[in-house]
């Protein structure tokens, strides 16, 4: 999630490594608590993928393919990590003026 960024209609999007036969297999339920999967989709044809076809195990941990595809990804949008802690910043900054202006007790 470091390099993901958030694109202008709020769609965060990043390039996630999984040597699954469907994208996501594993990791799907973990992600699902925290995200809508709208779209999952290969970095490219698998049929062309070195690892799928056996010619390079584990290839796409170094794919090309995949360095491609970050260097995109990192010129849209923007980062998604800082945009989400300058959102939570901001949000507690405002629940303690509504804490201090009702005049309830701030726990410290």
């Amino acid at each position: 999630m470091n390099e993901a960024r958030l694109g202008e209609d709020d769609t965060a999007r990043w390039v996630e490594v999984c040597y699954c036969p469907t994208p996501l297999q594993e990791e799907r339920p973990y992600w699902e608590q925290y995200f809508e999967l709208t779209r999952v989709q290969d970095a490219h044809d698998r049929r062309r993928c070195r690892d799928q076809n056996g010619s390079e195990p584990w290839a796409c941990g170094d794919c090309d393919c995949t360095e491609r595809l970050e260097r995109k990804l990192a010129t849209l949008g923007k980062p998604f990590l800082e945009t989400l802690q300058r959102e939570c910043a901001t949000f507690q900054r405002q629940a303690k003026v509504i804490v201090s202006a009702t005049g309830a007790r701030q726990a410290r």
